[in-house]
Parts: C-alpha cells; sequence; structure tokens
C-alpha cells in the first residue's frame, strides 16, 4: 500500500486482479472498487512515488512497459524496464 497525502486519505496498492500487475487507486481507506490507473499486457514492478499537484497526481513506478508512442520514460539500461510517469 502506498499512502497519498489526500484529505480524505487515499492509497495506491499494486495488484493482479486483472491478470496483470497494476495500480490501483482507492479514494478512501473503506474503498473496495480501485480506479485502475494503468492497464494492458505488460507488469508494474513498484511504486516509486507520487506527488500531489494542484488538480493532479504524478505518479512514478517502475514496469515492463514499452510503448514508443509515450514519452513519459525512461528505460533502465540492462533491464527490459522503464520508469513512467
Amino acid at each position: 500500500m502506498y499512502a497519498l497525502p489526500t484529505n480524505p486519505p487515499s492509497y495506491l496498492e499494486l495488484s493482479d486482479e486483472t491478470g496483470f500487475m497494476h495500480i490501483a487507486f482507492y479514494s478512501t481507506l473503506e474503498e473496495k472498487s480501485p480506479v485502475w490507473l494503468t492497464q494492458g499486457q505488460f507488469e508494474v514492478d513498484s511504486i516509486i512515488k507520487a506527488i500531489k499537484k494542484v488538480g493532479n497526481l504524478d505518479i512514478y513506478y517502475i514496469s515492463t512497459e514499452s510503448d514508443s508512442r509515450l514519452n513519459d520514460h525512461t528505460h533502465i539500461p540492462g533491464t527490459e524496464k522503464h520508469i513512467w510517469r
């Protein structure tokens, strides 16, 4: 669980409920149905950091995703992994 600096408290969690490990957002501690922030045929390995900005939340995570159409990522040399925002 990755706690977010929100009021009321919310959090992110990695789950393989969809068949691949992805990031789920829970808007409250009591929330049962998450909003899936990532989806597709790749795995999220870890959440690095979440930064709350006015009107949005930037989430940095490591995954096996490799979509060259997206520019908000950095390849980790020597691996098949990428850091995404």
